[in-house]
């Protein structure tokens, strides 16, 4: 064996253990949005409380983020806790995105969906 083909393959066997460790690290576990909503159903208009502090956030992922609620009928909300008033009949999907707010652009972790269920008054 030539000296050149011995720096190649002691390369391509370096190359390859390398690979081989990289494959081995364990994936940083998500982020999983969580929402609680009391109540879920009821006569308009409709107060409800929602919150976020549910969701599991990963010891290796432990930080500060921001919540984004979105309420199905045009509103919205920030926070871990909102209080949202559903003044017309209807079936509302509310989610809440949990990220962060990066100059001015969301970068979600995880997000999660809420069906609230708001009856005509009686």
């Amino acid at each position: 064996m030539t000296k050149k083909m011995h720096i190649a393959l002691t390369g391509c066997l370096l190359a390859v253990i390398l690979l081989a460790v990289a494959g081995c690290q364990q994936p940083v576990p998500e982020i999983m949005a969580c929402i609680t909503a009391d109540p879920t159903i009821g006569y308009a208009p409709l107060t409800v409380a929602f919150a976020a502090s549910c969701t599991y956030v990963p010891p290796e992922r432990a930080g500060v983020y921001d919540y984004h609620w979105e309420f199905g009928d045009g509103a919205d909300a920030s926070g871990r806790t909102a209080i949202h008033t559903f003044t017309a009949p209807g079936t509302y999907e509310v989610f809440v995105m949990v990220g962060h707010l990066n100059m001015g652009e969301w970068d979600a972790a995880s997000s999660a969906m809420r069906v609230i269920v708001v009856l005509p008054s009686p």
